[in-house]
């Protein structure tokens, strides 16, 4: 899942770039719930995150052109290695 940000269209997108928002515990769950149902449980995980930006701009609504804080990582990258041997790649991105 990658998306170019929430703030685009979301009239107050702080949530999703402070601690408990971002783009793996955001849409994460369906798309990990998905594998597994499908490809079995994990036995191991590799990953890295970061964020290339350190603020931006809400784009719509009453606060449109308002900065706001990214606090947290915005890129996730991981490999899950299933029980039967099945390897999934993982990027969530805003």
């Amino acid at each position: 899942m990658v998306t170019p940000g929430h703030e685009r269209w979301h009239p107050n997108p702080d949530f999703y770039y402070v601690a408990g928002g971002g783009p793996l515990l955001d849409m994460g769950p369906y798309y990990l719930s998905s594998l597994i149902t499908l490809l079995g449980p994990v036995v191991s995980v590799i990953g890295a995150a970061s964020h290339r930006r350190s603020e931006r701009t809400i784009g719509s609504g009453a606060r449109v052109g308002e900065i706001i804080p990214v606090e947290i990582d915005t890129h996730v990258s991981g490999v899950l290695t299933h029980a039967c041997g099945v390897l999934s790649t993982l990027v969530m991105s805003f």
